[in-house]
Formats: structure tokens, C-alpha cells, sequence
């Protein structure tokens, strides 16, 4: 399998140095005592992980076969949607993009383009079969025969990593007034599906009687209202591409049908992979120019507007703060230009928040359930949506190294922007909230109190992880994986660990604010949420320090790659 994909013998050898040297690389990172401490917890967190998984696998309670079976469905056809919309909202400059060290070494050598696409599929091929030996075991309860279950995940999860692929050169590919007609008809299907499901779930009498609060009630059921569309006549039209993986995933038994399956479901991924080779040789060699014309058009017409525009206005006048104001100064230019891309990436969290606003609660409940809502999509979709950090800076780690600023002031300034525009967003849907449902002041006045030490604690943390361990974003095989799962076991382990302290805090405020020292605050309601915002500025600040002392360590010749 493996010289099928990769018939060239020059780039096998190269496949398995690079994949030998990235291991030693991590390993020696590991080893390194000025990250002892994160390395310990990185070699921790499989355990904890592993525990995790035994005990979801032995405790939890199995899901029924037609409910695994819209599971698997959906989840496909997310994965799949989710790729459309990124690469038709914020068109990718090339489907494929290559490190300086891969420009340098392979396209750069003697390989035809087909053969470089068979290295990167070869890649990508890798880490897919980590991630369906992982799915197969944790959906073990579900499955009638693991082996079934682990070939039907891989070819349906090599199945669609080729159609993201395809996807993302043909849009690449096409011209300008080609793209925006693909577009418009996902951004059509994708809002015709949202709505409609929106609307059932809003309608639905199940989020009254749940036992959840309001802001998980109300995706849950948003969530069940897409399966049903699944049984609609376009819901089965869009999936019957996932139909063969399906049934070999949930297959009871070796039978003909199965075997037909796979045949079925190894011939499209095999085909579709064909097919990638050739639409990306075609697009390469047909495309080329005219697309390089269209952007060379895009750009003059931009450098003619901003010549138009720096004429009639000034420069702006930038205050140094020690470094702090032009880093952020740049990190604003960046997010400028991607100002639609971010409407849309700050609308979902945004519009997730204020469904609790739709359920007839006491506007108190309301309040506190949007207030949580928009603490968790924070934590989950904020840190992905706005990069404008340390994390989109990978290239230019080394000329940050350079720079006449201290790291503290670097490290703020990188920090500046992600943080500002998370709290313009949370001040937006509190306000709307507010407005909406009145209520006193001071519970909103306390609200907008966390904003700051909150986001200042997410992207902090985002940051320091990610000091400790630089990676480039467009990165594929198996070391995203690995870093991805990680990265969320740590998160998830550190709200446990949070919420463990806001817990004790809670019991200890009543008897504390009866003490001599706290017992002029007005109560334990004033004594607790002081103890929540100093926790919470106290880990934030920590970060930020923590930051500043990793970059400041930050070894170019170890820690940064080509």
C-alpha cells in the first residue's frame, strides 16, 4: 500500500527520514528541562486520557443501532459541510500549501506534480489511520465487529479527507465568477438546513421539559432536528455518498453485502483519490494564469485604493507603550482584512449565546443562561476564530525575537487584539440581553466585570501552549492529531480543575462572609463573585507572565522549524 501511494523511491526515504525526525524532534523537546514541567503534563494527560476512554467505553450506556447509525451520518456530512463553508467563505490561496523546507527539497526536485500530491496524500492517508483505530475503539459498545467498524472508519474517513481535498482545489481552481456561484449555493444549503432546523427546535416542547439549562437544551435539540433531516428526500440524496461506509461500520455480520460494501466504499475512496491527482495537475496547468491574473487585477486595484486613501488621509499616530501599541497595531491590520470572515466567525457564538432569549424563563435565569452560553462558545470557538496572535505568527517568530521590546510587552501586544475583539463580541450579546430582557444593573455590571480576565485567561493559555510547542497552522499527518487531542484532554482537565475551585469557593463564601475581615462586602453573594474575578485575573496575569518567560527562552536553532 504504501509503494502504491508512493512509487517514488527518492520521496518513500524521504517520507520515513522526516517522520523519524519529527519524532526525535518531539522527544527532545519533551526532554527539555525549560519545558519539565508541560512535558510532565503532556505525558500525563494519555493516561488521564486513556482512563477516560475505558471508563466511557465500560460505564456508559450504549447507543441504540439507528441512533449510531444518524450519528456516524451526520457527523460525516458536518465534516463535510463544515470544509465547504470554510474553503467557500474564506477561499484558501492554494489548496495545497507547502513549508519552506517541502518548496525547498520537493518542489523544488525532480517530481512531477502527481507524485508531490501522492506525498501529501500519503500524509494525510497516516494520521487517518490513527484516527479511525481511536474512533473504533471508542465506539468498541457499538460496533458488531471491531474489525468492520476500524475498515469502514478508515475508508470513510480517507473518503472524506479526499473530498475536502477536491473541494478545496477545485475552489481554488475556478474563476473568480465560478467561486462565487459555489458560494452561493453552499452558504444556500447550509442556511436552508440551519433555519429549518433552527425553527423545529425553537417550536419543539422537549427543551421545556429537559433537564439541562437552556443554552445546552437548545443545541441538543438543534442537534436532533438535523438527523431528522437526514430522512428528508435531500437529506438522503446529500448522504447516500456515505452509505457504503456506513454499512460496513454497523454491519452485524460477514455476509456478501458486506463484502459488496467494501468493495463499493474502497473503489469511490480509490477513484476520488484518482481524481484529486488529476484535478490538481489540471487546474495547475490550466487555471495557473488566469488565476494569477485575476489576483495580480484584485491587488492592483487594492494598492490603487489604498494610494487613493493614504493621500488624503495621514498616517495614524501610533503610541509605542513600550512595544505594546505597534505589535497590536499589526495584529488589527491583519484582523481588518478579514473582516467579513470574521462577522461570520463571531456571528455562530454570537447567535448560539442568545437562544436561551427565545425560552420564557425569569429574565434572571435568561441572563445567567445566555452569561454561561457565551462563557463556554468562548472557550470553545473563540480561540479557533481569532488567530491574530502568536498562532498566526509561526513564520515570524524569529523577527519577534528581534524586535526592541521586552517579551512582556510583545507578549501583551500579540494578546491585544484576540482579547479586545472577544469582549466587543460578549459586551454586544450582554447588552442585547439586557435589552431584551431587563434586569437590575448590577448583575450586569458584574458580568461585564469577567470579560476581561476571562479572555485574557482563554487566549492566554491558547498562547503559552502553543509557545511551548510552535506549530504551522496548515500542518497535516499525524502530529496534529496527536497535539489536537492533547491540547482539548488539557482543556477539558483545567475547566474540571476550575469548576472544582469555583465549587469550593461557593461553599466557603457564606461562613467566610461572616468573618471580621469580609463582613463589611454586603454578603456572600458580594464576597464570591470578588473571589471569582480575582481568580480569574490572577490566572490570567499568571499566563501572560508565564508567556513572556517562554518566549523570552524561545530557542530559534531548537524550538523553530522549516
Amino acid at each position: 500500500m504504501f509503494q502504491l501511494l508512493l512509487p517514488n523511491p527518492a520521496l518513500r526515504q524521504l517520507f520515513v527520514t522526516r517522520g523519524k525526525a519529527r519524532l526525535r524532534s518531539m522527544l527532545r523537546k519533551i526532554a527539555s528541562p525549560k519545558r519539565l514541567v508541560l512535558s510532565a503534563i503532556a505525558i500525563v494527560l494519555p493516561f488521564i486520557w486513556v482512563v477516560n476512554f475505558v471508563a466511557s467505553m465500560l460505564l456508559r450506556e450504549s447507543f441504540t443501532p439507528e441512533a449510531f447509525r444518524n450519528g456516524v451520518f451526520c457527523t460525516g456530512a458536518a465534516y463535510c459541510l463544515w470544509y465547504l463553508l470554510k474553503a467557500s467563505t474564506f477561499r484558501p490561496a492554494a489548496a495545497i500549501e507547502w513549508t519552506p523546507a517541502e518548496r525547498s527539497l520537493m518542489c523544488g526536485g525532480p517530481f512531477s506534480r502527481a507524485e508531490l500530491i501522492r506525498y501529501r496524500l500519503t500524509t494525510i492517508f497516516t494520521a487517518t489511520i490513527f484516527k479511525a483505530l481511536f474512533a473504533s475503539l471508542m465506539f468498541l459498545p457499538e460496533l458488531s465487529m471491531w474489525w468492520t467498524g476500524f475498515l469502514g472508519m478508515l475508508l470513510g474517513l480517507a473518503f472524506l479527507d479526499v473530498t475536502r481535498l477536491a473541494a478545496e482545489i477545485i475552489i481554488t481552481g475556478v474563476d473568480h465568477s465560478v467561486f462565487l456561484k459555489i458560494r452561493a449555493a453552499v452558504l444556500t444549503i447550509a442556511a436552508t438546513a440551519g433555519i429549518s432546523a433552527a425553527i423545529s427546535a425553537i417550536s419543539s416542547t422537549a427543551i421545556l421539559i429537559s433537564k439541562y439549562p437552556v443554552f445546552f437544551s437548545l443545541p441538543i435539540e438543534f442537534a436532533n432536528e438535523l438527523v431528522k433531516l437526514r430522512s428528508t428526500s435531500a437529506g438522503m440524496v446529500l448522504s447516500a455518498p456515505l452509505l457504503p461506509f456506513v454499512e460496513i461500520i454497523t454491519s452485524p455480520s460477514v455476509s456478501v453485502s458486506l463484502l459488496s460494501w467494501l468493495a463499493l466504499g474502497g473503489s469511490m475512496t480509490l477513484a476520488l483519490t484518482t481524481a484529486v491527482i488529476h484535478l490538481d495537475g489540471l487546474f495547475a496547468d490550466q487555471n495557473a494564469e488566469s488565476i494569477r491574473r485575476a489576483y495580480a487585477s484584485i491587488a492592483a486595484a487594492k494598492r490603487a485604493k489604498q494610494h487613493a486613501k493614504r493621500r488624503s488621509s495621514p498616517l495614524p499616530q501610533i503610541a509605542r507603550l513600550s512595544g505594546v501599541g505597534p505589535i497590536a497595531w499589526r495584529q488589527w491590520l491583519g484582523a481588518r482584512k478579514y473582516e467579513v470572515s470574521l462577522l461570520f466567525a463571531l456571528g455562530v457564538p454570537a447567535v448560539l449565546s442568545s437562544l436561551p432569549l427565545l425560552a420564557n424563563d425569569d429574565s434572571v435565569d435568561t441572563f445567567l443562561n445566555v452569561a454561561s452560553a457565551l462563557i463556554v462558545y468562548s472557550f470553545l470557538l473563540l480561540p479557533a476564530a481569532l488567530k491574530f496572535d502568536f498562532r498566526r505568527d509561526y513564520d515570524r517568530l524569529p523577527v519577534l525575537k528581534t524586535l526592541p521590546a521586552s517579551p512582556l510587552a510583545i507578549v501583551i501586544g500579540q494578546l491585544a487584539v484576540p482579547v479586545l475583539l472577544a469582549s466587543l463580541l460578549q459586551v454586544f450579546v450582554l447588552l442585547f440581553a439586557f435589552i431584551v430582557r431587563p434586569l437590575p444593573l448590577l448583575i450586569v455590571g458584574n458580568a461585564l466585570l469577567m470579560l476581561i480576565p476571562l479572555n485574557v485567561l482563554i487566549f492566554g493559555l491558547d498562547n503559552l501552549i502553543y509557545l511551548m510547542f510552535p506549530y504551522r497552522q496548515s500542518e497535516e499527518g499525524l502530529q496534529p492529531f496527536i497535539r489536537a487531542t492533547l491540547t482539548f484532554t488539557a482543556k477539558g482537565v483545567l475547566c474540571l480543575s476550575a469548576l472544582t475551585c469555583i465549587f469550593l469557593w461557593a461553599v466557603n463564601c457564606r461562613w467566610m462572609s461572616e468573618l471580621p475581615l469580609f463582613s463589611g462586602l454586603g454578603g456572600h453573594h458580594v464576597l464570591f463573585v470578588i473571589g471569582i474575578w480575582g481568580m480569574m485575573l490572577f490566572t490570567g496575569v499568571a499566563l501572560v507572565l508565564l508567556s513572556a518567560r517562554v518566549f523570552d527562552r524561545f530557542d530559534i536553532s531548537c524550538d523553530h522549524a522549516l
